[in-house]
């Protein structure tokens, strides 16, 4: 079988699939898991988190001499993004993910048996907050794009330098917008603006084998808001949605706020009538 986390971060899912092996086949267990980080693919925007997936994989295996050979799998890229023309280069990414350097040819991502992950939970659009909050505090003040426009427009005289990168990544960024929403893949996960868990979503939905199964945990809204009910009917339509488990963060089984909201989704070649589907969880061992 093949593996695959399309978002895989420092490799954590991918990990947890070996601790499984670990755990249960005493055996010849390491043979097993040998044999399946073998078959992994990974792509992850962040050049750096990406080499720690590397790592920290091979180091489970005692490989570290075969880093060429799984090298190979790992993708610095980002998956929902395929070419789009643009005349801009950025050195890495500097925390900047869509830019057509990651972008990746949709017949280069494979289709796989096994997908887990963690899609991320925000959107298509360049944070301009973040890459000014040092020198512009104010910025979470902004109430409008008048007055953002009023607070920008010293910067081209103050610090020109600033002012040309924010214009180059932003215009990147729009290219970028551009090019998903004209994506044929993502047909079904543009209709509330776009939102990466539900892109990731949808193109995990194309990525698994018929007789493949994905695990993948999503934002709470992934899967209830109105936006994305052609999603949830093209997953239902398919017979896509195994299970589906929803979770209140209440006892902090994420590092997040605890009244955030998250899902559990299994999505697979269903031959149930309905797909199981449990609300108000707050506890992972309820679904043991």
């Amino acid at each position: 079988s093949s593996y695959a986390d399309q978002s895989c971060g420092t490799g954590s899912f991918l990990l947890a699939i070996l601790r499984y092996i670990e755990s249960n086949f005493s055996d010849n267990g390491l043979q097993i898991q040998e044999q399946i980080v073998f078959n992994m693919t990974a792509i992850e925007a962040d050049a750096i988190a990406l080499e720690i997936a590397k790592i920290e994989i091979l180091s489970v295996i005692k490989k570290l001499n075969r880093y060429a050979e799984i090298n190979q799998n790992f993708t610095h890229g980002n998956p929902i993004l395929s070419p789009f023309e643009s005349d801009s280069t950025f050195e890495f990414s500097n925390e900047f993910y869509y830019q057509n350097a990651l972008a990746i040819e949709p017949e280069n991502l494979s289709k796989c048996d096994v997908i887990v992950g963690n899609p991320p939970w925000g959107t298509v659009a360049f944070d301009l907050a973040f890459a000014c909050h040092i020198i512009l505090p104010q910025m979470n003040q902004v109430e409008n794009q008048e007055q953002l426009e009023q607070l920008l427009a010293p910067l081209e005289s103050t610090h020109p330098h600033l002012f040309d990168w924010l214009l180059e990544h932003e215009e990147e960024n729009d290219l970028a917008l551009e090019a998903i929403y004209e994506d044929e893949r993502f047909l079904n996960s543009t209709m509330g603006g776009l939102h990466t868990n539900v892109l990731f979503t949808e193109l995990t939905n194309r990525l698994l084998t018929d007789r493949g199964s994905a695990g993948l945990i999503l934002k709470g809204s992934t899967l209830t808001d109105s936006n994305n009910k052609r999603l949830l009917k093209l997953l239902q339509a398919n017979k896509r949605m195994v299970a589906r488990y929803d979770f209140s963060n209440v006892n902090q089984i994420f590092n997040i706020d605890s009244d955030e909201h998250f899902s559990i989704a299994v999505l697979g070649n269903s031959v149930q009538k309905e797909p199981t589907h449990r609300t108000g969880l707050t506890r992972l061992s309820i679904i043991d």
